[in-house]
Formats: structure tokens, C-alpha cells, sequence
């Protein structure tokens, strides 16, 4: 890769916005991104790429924790290594995105892992389990 096509990666990562449900997709851009920058040695910079990727995830109270944390942060590290990986910044998010479908009642959630699905129904007293094989369901009784 020239540096042409790095640049035009890097200024395709800055201006990126993310909107509230496609926060997946914002990671995965982020991520594929940095991924050809490094493969190509056209490394982007760490505080740079950090403040840009929070800068642009979606207003409201969902993200400002991760929001703020990161930029705290990022104007109190003394070295590079106080400062948040990319993936612990997503990790955080992937938490911050379980937590709110799990307490918003009007939300479904699935969390997908290589066996299991769970489903979390609008009420809380009716939660059904799926994996691949079988199906489950567990209804507390009155």
C-alpha cells in the first residue's frame, strides 16, 4: 500500500460517524482500518486514533462514560502505555451495548456464541435459552 491509499484510509477512519444502531459496524470499519494501516506499515497514531474513534460514537448517555474515561485518559497519561488499548475501548462498548439492551425491556438482545443464543424477552420473568440443538424454556411459575 503507498501512502496515497493510507491517507485515504486514515481520513476515511476520521471521517467516520457512528449512529446509535450501527455501533458493530463502526467497530468493524475502526478495526479492518487500523488492521491495513499496520499490515502496510502506515501506522496510525495511537492518541490520534483513540480521540477519533470516541469522538465520532453516538451523543447520549449510553457512550459518555466511555467517552469521558477515554479522553481522561488520554490528558493524564504520562507514556503510551497508561493509555487504553483499542480493543479494551471496545470491549468497554460491547459491555456498555449488553448492559442497555438488557435493561431496556423494549430492547431484544442476542448474544451469539459458538453454542449458545440467549434471548432477552420483554419480561424478565420469561427468559428462553436456544442453542443450536435444542430449545428451552423456563417460565417461573406464581
Amino acid at each position: 500500500m503507498d501512502f496515497n491509499s493510507a491517507a485515504v484510509i486514515h481520513d476515511k477512519l476520521i471521517a467516520l460517524h457512528c449512529a446509535p444502531t450501527c455501533v458493530g459496524d463502526y467497530v468493524s470499519c475502526w478495526r479492518s482500518g487500523l488492521n491495513h494501516l499496520a499490515s502496510a506499515g502506515h501506522l496510525f497514531d495511537h492518541v490520534d486514533s483513540l480521540w477519533h474513534f470516541i469522538k465520532h460514537l453516538p451523543i447520549g448517555l449510553t457512550f459518555n462514560i466511555i467517552h469521558e474515561s477515554v479522553l481522561y485518559s488520554l490528558s493524564t497519561a504520562c507514556s503510551a502505555e497508561q493509555l487504553p488499548t483499542f480493543e479494551s475501548v471496545v470491549e468497554h462498548i460491547n459491555n456498555v451495548k449488553l448492559n442497555h439492551a438488557y435493561f431496556q425491556p423494549s430492547c431484544l438482545c442476542h448474544i451469539a456464541s459458538d453454542t449458545l443464543n440467549l434471548t432477552v424477552p420483554h419480561s424478565r420473568d420469561n427468559i428462553t435459552t436456544q442453542s443450536t440443538a435444542t430449545t428451552t424454556q423456563s417460565t417461573s411459575q406464581p
